[in-house]
C-alpha cells in the first residue's frame, strides 16, 4: 500500500450523550491508523458527546488535503446532512484545502466479509460448524428512511452469496421486522452482529437487552462490528481507493 503523507484522514462518528465508549473507539481507531504512519495526518470528532467538534477537528488539519470517513453505517441523514453542516460543506465557508468525503463505512464491500469471518470464528470456539449457525444482523432502523434498511440489506446479500452459514436475516430496532419478533422465528444457534458503528446506546442497551433475554436460548452476542480491531483496516482501504479513483479521474 503506497503511503499518503500529503494526506490528512478526518474519522467522524455519530457519537454519544450516554456513552463514552463511542468515543473512546473512534480515537482508538485513530490511534491506530496513525501507528499505520500511512497518512500525513489523522484526527478524530464525534457530532455528539466528544471533546471537540468536527470543525474544530478539521481545522487542526495542515495538510492540503482531508479525507473525511463517515463512521456511520449508512447513507442516511447523518452522513448526508449533519457531517457536511458540521464541517462547513453544506453552502457555508469553505475551508482552504480540498476535501474528499468518503462513502459510510457500513456501505464498503469488505464488511460482509469482516461480519462473515467474525461469526465463524465464534461458531468455532463455540465447537459449532457454521453452516448450521443463523446469522442475525441487527441494525438501528427508521421509519422514515430507507437508508439503514438498504445498507443492512445490503451486506446481508453479500453474505448469504458467500454461503458459509445455514440462514442470514436483519432485525431492526426502530422499524419492522423488529429484533425481537425475528428471534423468536429464528433456527438456534443464532449468532447477532451489531450493525452499529460504535459501542453506543443503541448497541449496548437497546439491543442486547433483547439478546441477552435469549441468551440461554442459544443466542450469541458478537456486539457492534464496528468496534471491531480490523475497523481501521477497512477504512485505510477506503482513503487510498477514494483517493486512487480521485486521481485516476483527473
Amino acid at each position: 500500500m503506497s503511503a499518503y503523507p500529503h494526506c490528512a484522514v478526518l474519522l467522524i462518528g455519530h457519537g454519544s450523550s450516554k456513552r463514552p465508549g463511542a468515543a473512546a473507539s473512534l480515537a482508538r481507531h485513530a490511534e491506530a491508523l496513525r501507528a499505520m504512519g500511512t497518512f500525513g495526518e489523522v484526527e478524530a470528532a464525534c457530532l455528539i458527546g466528544g471533546s471537540e467538534t468536527p470543525a474544530a477537528a478539521l481545522a487542526r488539519v495542515t495538510r492540503d488535503q482531508a479525507v473525511v470517513v463517515p463512521m456511520m453505517m449508512c447513507a442516511g441523514w447523518t452522513a448526508r446532512q449533519l457531517i457536511p453542516q458540521a464541517l462547513g460543506l453544506d453552502g457555508g465557508t469553505i475551508p482552504a484545502r480540498r476535501i474528499v468525503v468518503c462513502d459510510p463505512l457500513g456501505l464498503h464491500p469488505a464488511f460482509a466479509g469482516l461480519i462473515a469471518s467474525r461469526a465463524a470464528d465464534r461458531a468455532a470456539v463455540l465447537g459449532v460448524p457454521a453452516r448450521s449457525v443463523t446469522l442475525l444482523l441487527i441494525a438501528h432502523g427508521s421509519t422514515r428512511s430507507p437508508a439503514s434498511q438498504e445498507a443492512t440489506e445490503l451486506q446481508a446479500a453479500r453474505i448469504r452469496a458467500m454461503e458459509r452459514f445455514r440462514a442470514v436475516t436483519c432485525a431492526y430496532l426502530e422499524q419492522p421486522p423488529r429484533l425481537a419478533d425475528v428471534l423468536t422465528t429464528l433456527v438456534r444457534p443464532v449468532i447477532a452482529v451489531g450493525c452499529f458503528a460504535a459501542p453506543g446506546h443503541h448497541a449496548i442497551v437497546d439491543s442486547s437487552v433483547v439478546l441477552h433475554k435469549q441468551a440461554q436460548g442459544g443466542v450469541i452476542d458478537l456486539g457492534p462490528i464496528g468496534d471491531d480491531s480490523a475497523i481501521p483496516t477497512l477504512v485505510l482501504d477506503m482513503v487510498a481507493s477514494k483517493l486512487s479513483n480521485r486521481a485516476g479521474v483527473s
